[in-house]
């Protein structure tokens, strides 16, 4: 193995390192951060609070409507209601909906830890 090489992979393998540290750490404060967000919207839900001034701003307290993915059996259903008397429509539809959709490939280096 070349100089540049083994060099180039010690320096990723240490920042991949630090990296996984930093995530974990990451991932306990989000836990931790999502408990408190869940108590504190509960309280300034019963207390009807939509806003708290804090030091550097304000809480705002909302609530956003999202819709849910579309997958194969919802899209399935959809299509049946339209084409109530054409089973084979509906799956012909379906599969060339799931089957038309771009694939896009990205180029990835992933590292396996032993534990």
């Amino acid at each position: 193995m070349s100089e540049d090489l083994k060099s180039t992979v010690k320096e990723w393998l240490i920042l991949d390192n630090e990296m996984r540290e930093i995530q974990r750490i990451l991932k306990e404060k989000k836990e931790r951060k999502k408990t408190l967000t869940d108590t504190v919207i509960d309280i300034m839900k019963a207390k009807q609070v939509d806003e708290l001034n804090v030091n550097d701003g304000k809480l705002i307290y909302s609530q956003t409507k999202t819709k849910s993915p579309l997958n194969k059996q919802h899209i399935t259903t959809c299509l049946g209601d339209v084409f109530k008397n054409d089973p084979e429509k509906v799956a012909k539809l379906t599969e060339h909906i799931l089957n038309s959709r771009e694939i896009k490939l990205k180029d990835n280096l992933k590292r396996k830890v032993d534990k």
